[in-house]
């Protein structure tokens, strides 16, 4: 049986990279679509146009033109019909393909936990027959059979037992205080509705959502068929980002608490976040801050402390700087390192302060210098007059000349797909 190598944090990276990957493709394929349609009906109407010209000329002069003509037509016109078709079936796809990466996310969730809770499969009591046995060289052969059909039959549950069993065999809530929890069923349960009945309302569709009180669509009634909106589809993809960082954060600190644990676990979520922060995305990197901060123990001060300053910039940049002085308000800053006394002073308006620390930390790997052009808690505080001039002192250079130093690769031209010779 092949080896898993993946490490859980591996496996989250590439299950967010995946779900955003997946949520952009759809307008950037739109695009492109629509431009190929506008094409097929631009031919399409040029060949009617020769078509009708040639009508009223005789069959026996024109009548190999017209009939050319006329089989051109119905080729647009089946080309259009079929991107069409493509078009309104995209966003009903990417639901689906969202939940099934979902879906083998949990599954390495899933072997995460048992390999850190043996016990799990140790006290399984589903047998194995003795034909099967003799299949296997090793009993670690065996043992990851049991994980291997333990990971399948979990997965042929319903999205809420699954849940249930996680609860149980990782001995945590995992639904408590999870606002997500409502939108993930109803969507879930409308992924059903895409792959079993295009998206036509069921009575189980129905009856799910009422037990779980989902909120609906204003007319989902039985026999309606649903859809996938553009905001729909963000949402989905929100909503599954919040579920499996939660998810695997809670599982990953309950079980593997030892200090190199739960650093990498606090770096992983700070990378996470940061992206987020980085793209503008604040409304999301504020819920899984105000988790961290409730759910999390971090492995030292200095871990906890880029997780309030973040945590304060993503309610400043959505508006709610009171929230966001709260939160720095909270912490006594005086007796940290110069960055952090730097970042509370900028994410104030404390310009004047903020600059004095700036000299104060000068040219030093505690705030490297292409911090102040990547971290984006400085995203306002660098368009002022005060700091441009304290960082050219600083630096002896003008911060408006770009990032330093990129990295090599950064600076290669890239290949076109579409400059490759076809297969």
């Amino acid at each position: 049986m092949p080896e898993k190598t993946s490490t859980i944090d591996e496996e989250l990276k590439t299950f967010l990279h995946d779900i955003d990957a997946l949520t952009l493709t759809i307008p950037a394929a739109t695009v492109i679509l629509d431009r190929v349609l506008s094409s097929l009906i631009e031919k399409h109407n040029a060949a009617v146009g020769r078509y009708n010209d040639i009508l009223d000329q005789p069959v026996e002069s024109n009548g190999g033109r017209r009939l050319e003509d006329y089989l051109d037509m119905e080729r647009q016109k089946k080309a259009i019909s079929a991107v069409k078709h493509t078009i309104n079936v995209m966003p009903t796809s990417l639901i689906v393909s969202l939940v099934s990466r979902f879906d083998a996310y949990l599954a390495a969730l899933i072997r995460f936990l048992v390999t850190a809770k043996p016990n799990i499969i140790n006290q399984s009591e589903k047998p194995i027959k003795f034909n099967q046995l003799l299949d296997f060289k090793t009993l670690e052969d065996a043992r990851e059979y049991v994980i291997e059909r333990e990971i399948e039959n979990v997965l042929r549950d319903s999205h809420k037992d699954q849940f249930v069993w996680l609860e149980r065999n990782a001995d945590v809530p995992l639904r408590k205080d999870l606002p997500s929890w409502k939108p993930f069923i109803e969507l879930t349960e409308r992924r059903n509705l895409f792959v079993h009945t295009d998206g036509v309302i069921s009575s189980q569709y129905l009856k799910v959502c009422s037990e779980e009180q989902c909120t609906l669509e204003e007319d989902a009634k039985l026999g309606r068929k649903l859809g996938a909106s553009p905001k729909y589809c963000n949402d989905v993809r929100d909503c599954l980002y919040e579920i499996a960082t939660k998810l695997t954060h809670v599982i990953w600190r309950k079980h593997k608490k030892d200090n190199i644990s739960v650093e990498l676990a606090d770096r992983t979520l700070t990378n996470i976040i940061m992206g987020l922060l980085e793209n503008e995305r604040f409304k999301l990197a504020q819920c899984l801050l105000d988790f961290a901060v409730k759910c999390c123990k971090f492995v030292d001060d200095e871990s906890k402390r880029y997780f309030v300053v973040n945590r304060a910039q993503a309610y400043k940049w959505q508006g709610d700087n009171k929230t966001a002085r709260e939160i720095l308000d909270s912490e006594d800053w005086s007796a940290t390192s110069d960055k952090f006394r730097l970042v509370s002073a900028v994410l104030k308006d404390e310009y004047e302060t903020a600059c004095t620390i700036m000299k104060k930390i000068g040219v030093n790997d505690e705030l490297p210098q292409q911090a102040y052009h990547v971290w984006p808690v400085f995203r306002e505080f660098l368009k002022t007059p005060e700091f441009l001039k304290t960082y050219a002192a600083v630096f002896s250079e003008d911060f408006r000349q770009g990032p330093i130093k990129p990295e090599q690769d950064d600076i290669e031209p890239l290949e076109s797909p579409l400059n490759k010779p076809q297969e």
